[in-house]
């Protein structure tokens, strides 16, 4: 199963997969979106 979620990093927004290695471990793989992070944009 992948679990994912959205995290600013940088003024930009990153997906964030939690992935499984081989052995069981887990491990964060960062995949920038290049969308800017919009302040005040609650809607």
């Amino acid at each position: 199963m992948l679990a994912g979620y959205l995290q600013e990093k940088g003024g930009k927004y990153y997906a964030v997969l939690n992935c499984k290695h081989r052995d069981g471990k887990r491990f964060p793989k960062w995949i920038p979106t290049d969308l800017p992070v919009k302040k005040g944009n609650n809607g």
